[in-house]
């Protein structure tokens, strides 16, 4: 928090303040559990593979498909 004078930002507010930009997008993670009990401490909410078209997250190689 030394980069901030110990404010806590929001993402937009730090980049623009270091000379960045937050850029449109999603973040998914595919989690496979080793050990299928520890599923149940899983706190956030699981989505289906469908639901990436339906948020437009559909990316290949850091492009979107046709376009």
């Amino acid at each position: 928090m030394r980069r901030t004078g110990g404010k806590n930002l929001t993402m937009k507010a730090y980049a623009e303040r270091f000379g960045g930009r937050v850029l449109p997008g999603h973040m998914f993670r595919y989690i496979y559990f080793l050990v299928p009990e520890c599923r149940k401490r899983l706190t956030v909410p699981v989505l289906p593979y469908s639901a990436i078209d339906k948020v437009g997250g559909r990316m290949y190689k850091g492009e979107k498909p046709g376009g």
